[in-house]
């Protein structure tokens, strides 16, 4: 299957600014029910920040989230596609990356979306590929 990643991604994606606090991130992840907010400054996306991020290197090292910022935690120069992509495109980048989810850009350099596996498995009906990519992203953790 060809499609484009613009015909499966998130496109309302919520952002965060690297100089948010964890709460506030948290609060928004809960509130749009995502685990992951592409962090941008300006118009350029500088980084990614999942719940995992917050949870585990955060919050379990003992921070105050209150006090601490995204950027401090943030995953910077995040793994980046473009939507006129395909979803082959996207799952080898996955795969080459070790991660789950992409941050989609627009050629103008923007954001436009987010892809993770579950859409390249759900809203692409790609389930078997889905599931080779994410045996390949675990073989190496």
């Amino acid at each position: 299957m060809n499609l484009k990643l613009r015909e499966i991604m998130a496109h309302d994606i919520e952002t965060v600014s690297p100089d948010a606090t964890l709460q506030q991130t948290a609060e928004k992840m809960k509130t749009r029910n995502v685990g992951v907010l592409p962090v941008i400054e300006g118009a350029n996306v500088v980084g990614i920040i999942t719940d995992r991020d917050v949870t585990l290197r955060a919050v379990a090292t003992g921070v105050d989230v209150t006090k601490t910022k995204v950027g401090d935690f943030m995953t910077r120069n995040p793994a980046c596609t473009y939507e006129d992509q395909t979803i082959n495109d996207a799952c080898q980048l996955m795969e080459q990356k070790k991660v789950r989810r992409l941050i989609v850009l627009n050629r103008d350099g923007k954001l436009a979306g987010v892809v993770s596996l579950n859409d390249v498995a759900l809203k692409g009906k790609e389930s078997e590929r889905s599931a080779q990519v994410l045996s390949r992203i675990t073989e190496a953790a």
